[in-house]
């Protein structure tokens, strides 16, 4: 009986500190924080039982907020890609770049935009740290890599090369 009681224990105690463990966030924008053109991507990458999450936010400092969802893998000019989709059905393609960037294009070709890796966290001493974010463009792909494309990746000599 004790047996039990000690495994069932062990078994709960493990289930809580999973859900303690910190879902990465890689984290890609364009254009500056406080500009009214500011756009940000933030991809949460899997861990414990929570799944991947992708939120899209604008405007200046993103005060807007839009839960995307994630449809998959996809190809483009034969380079891993996947997909997004807004609430109201847009869709968009997320093309990982070897220089570790991010091309963003729709189908119809009247949004494609060039954004990078964001940090988030203290500048010159000033600003919050981050937990839970990439903590440079290489563990933001990586991110992307082993969370929303489902292929093999390595990192090279600073750049991103498919296995």
């Amino acid at each position: 009986m004790k047996t039990i009681i000690l495994s069932v224990l062990l078994l709960f105690s493990s289930n809580l500190f999973a859900d303690d463990a910190v879902q990465k966030v890689a984290q890609y924008s364009v254009a500056k924080w406080d500009s009214k053109h500011f756009e940000l991507f933030d991809f949460y990458g899997k861990i414990a039982n929570k799944p991947v999450k992708i939120e899209y936010s604008y405007g200046k400092e993103g005060e807007q907020h839009i839960p995307l969802v994630h449809l998959g893998e996809s190809k483009v000019d034969g380079q891993p890609a996947f997909k997004v989709k807004f609430p109201n059905g847009y869709r968009l393609t997320i093309i990982p770049q070897k220089d570790l960037s991010l091309i963003i294009k729709d189908e119809k070709g009247k949004y494609k935009k060039h954004f990078t890796w964001m940090y988030e966290g203290p500048v010159d001493g000033v600003g919050t740290y981050c937990s839970e974010c990439a903590q440079d463009e290489k563990e933001a792909m990586q991110i992307l890599v082993d969370d929303f494309l489902g292929i093999k990746a390595r990192m090279q000599h600073g750049s991103l090369e498919w296995l």
